[in-house]
């Protein structure tokens, strides 16, 4: 990533480490390599293990998926309130088998329904419409919060 660890401000930390599905010391992303590592391994190491996360937010350019299935996997979808992140559709509209990619995106859904989240936004990153006007709706950014964190009106 080309950035040292350091303090961004009083609350926000940055730690040279990318969010993935696995702990990898050198993941060859574009021709360079980063350190790698699980939301898990990632709270262990911050020592947030029983910490709730407020917003997780993430764009790995089409990784996306290892990243959810190890959230799923490690029952991790109940720590965080809000999951934003951007899906790359790029992949359905290139793919041999949509059937099976749109199975991934429907499980991913009910996934998400199932350990108690409603999306409460899509919509299509604007920026890269603009750069690729003939590519419409293949990055959607999408909101996701966790109902369980919503405290009821009376």
């Amino acid at each position: 990533m080309g950035i040292e660890n350091h303090r961004h401000s009083e609350r926000v930390w940055f730690y040279n480490i990318g969010l993935y599905g696995d702990n990898v010391d050198n993941l060859q992303v574009r021709g360079s390599y980063w350190k790698a590592r699980t939301l898990s391994s990632i709270r262990e190491m911050l020592h947030h293990g029983n910490t709730i996360i407020d917003v997780l937010k993430f764009d790995i350019e089409g990784g996306e998926f290892l990243i959810f299935h190890q959230l799923i996997r490690s029952g991790m979808l109940s720590d965080i309130k809000v999951i934003v992140f951007e899906l790359h559709l790029a992949q359905i509209m290139a793919s041999n088998d949509r059937d099976m990619v749109l199975n991934c995106y429907r499980a991913l859904k009910m996934a998400f329904e199932q350990n108690g989240f409603k999306l409460w936004r899509l919509h299509e990153n604007e920026i890269m419409a603009e750069k690729h006007p003939d590519s419409p709706f293949r990055w959607v950014e999408l909101y996701w919060v966790n109902m369980k964190y919503i405290k009821q009106k009376n």
